[in-house]
């Protein structure tokens, strides 16, 4: 069971550096969590990677992988709208090339078609 307190910190000027450390440290924990997560390591095998690499801490270890696991469902869940959002505008530039007669215009246009198409 978790209990959250609240309180005011006040550190001196070496705790200030540690807390700086942490908030450095948490975002490249989540980087790393994220890269594991997608690379098909179990969350358990990335919880102790992190605790052996970064911070002795499971609780702050657990929070990061949930965070990572946040972000891939977030984008899994996005990808449908992600690919419509492509269809649409490989529609509209293949329009617009019909429509365009300068040729120095459709070579950037066929460009930007062949960039849609390969997203």
């Amino acid at each position: 069971m978790q209990f959250t307190v609240r309180a005011k910190l006040l550190p001196a000027e070496d705790e200030g550096f540690k807390l700086n450390t942490f908030s450095r440290v948490f975002p490249s924990m989540v980087r790393f969590s994220y890269n594991r997560l997608l690379e098909k390591y179990k969350t358990c095998d990335v919880v102790k990677m992190l605790y052996d690499k970064f911070i002795p801490n499971a609780r702050w270890c657990q929070w990061a992988v949930k965070e990572a696991q946040a972000n891939i469902n977030s984008q899994k869940e996005l990808l449908p709208l992600y690919m419509e959002d492509l269809k649409w505008k490989l529609e509209r530039a293949r329009r617009r090339l019909n429509r365009t007669k300068h040729p120095l215009k459709q070579a950037g246009i066929k460009k930007r078609i062949k960039k849609l198409e390969e997203r």
